[in-house]
């Protein structure tokens, strides 16, 4: 990964050429207590996540 800049692989949509680079991200996502997926949340400062936790 380090030597690739994070990138996984490239690809060319079949359709119209476009050419895309696959890269690493990251999702955070909300689970229940069976850790099952919930929700995906929108990306955002893992601090303003804990905010909005606390004022529920």
């Amino acid at each position: 990964m380090k030597n690739n800049n994070g990138i996984l692989d490239r690809c060319k949509c079949t359709e119209c050429g476009k050419e895309f680079v696959m890269v690493v991200a990251h999702v955070l996502v909300e689970v229940d207590e069976d850790d099952m997926l919930v929700d995906e949340l929108p990306q955002c400062d893992i601090r303003e996540y804990e905010k909005s936790q606390i004022r529920k």
